[in-house]
């Protein structure tokens, strides 16, 4: 989670005024896999559940086919053997032979995504660089320093270089450290 932060909207979906941009899966892989392998960690999807659906047909008259289903997604660390299972739902429609493939992909690539919290958009300059409200600050700092935390690891930890330039999109997870930090001092003076 802490090599990667956000992965690039690379892709686009549906047709005419319909569409919009999606993250693939090959832009997924490319982001983590390296980490992954850094780490010793494997990912190993196993289907559970499945379903296939009719649901009409396309406008040339060929069937459409939804293929619906539930997978384990494990990450194991190769090392220890020790490992996080995530439930993954995934739907696809294909009136061909692809559609049991389209559903392991985006079950994977929403695994990835969630597990490791990795947030998705457009520009990630623009995201990470959409500075806190005046407020935020002012939370942020009284929080900074209560919890006595050095400024200088905790802007570089967070790729700000002050912290009235802190990026929303840090904003909260670093609000629910630092409060955490705040009941554990708490505890420990009692």
């Amino acid at each position: 989670m802490k090599k990667v932060e956000f992965v690039t909207k690379d892709g686009v979906l549906g047709f005419g005024k319909n569409t919009f941009s999606i993250v693939t899966h090959d832009k997924v892989l490319s982001v983590v896999r390296q980490h992954f392998v850094e780490e010793g960690v494997v990912v190993i999807p196993k289907q559970v559940d499945k379903a296939i659906c009719v649901d009409g047909t396309t406008k040339s008259g060929t069937k459409k086919i939804r293929m619906e289903a539930l997978y384990e997604v494990s990450f194991i660390d190769i090392e220890d053997g020790s490992e996080i299972i995530v439930r993954a739902e995934a739907h696809a429609e294909d009136n061909s032979d692809k559609g049991a493939n389209k559903c392991l992909t985006y079950a994977v690539k929403n695994a990835l995504l969630k597990v490791l919290m990795l947030q998705t958009g457009d520009d990630v300059q623009k995201e990470l660089t959409n500075s806190i409200t005046d407020g935020q600050f002012k939370i942020l700092k009284s929080l900074i320093d209560t919890t006595k935390t050095d400024l200088v690891e905790f802007l570089a930890h967070y790729k700000a270089s002050t912290l009235k330039e802190f990026s929303q999109s840090y904003y909260s997870g670093a609000i629910d450290l630092l409060q955490k930090k705040v009941k554990q001092g708490s505890k420990d003076e009692k």
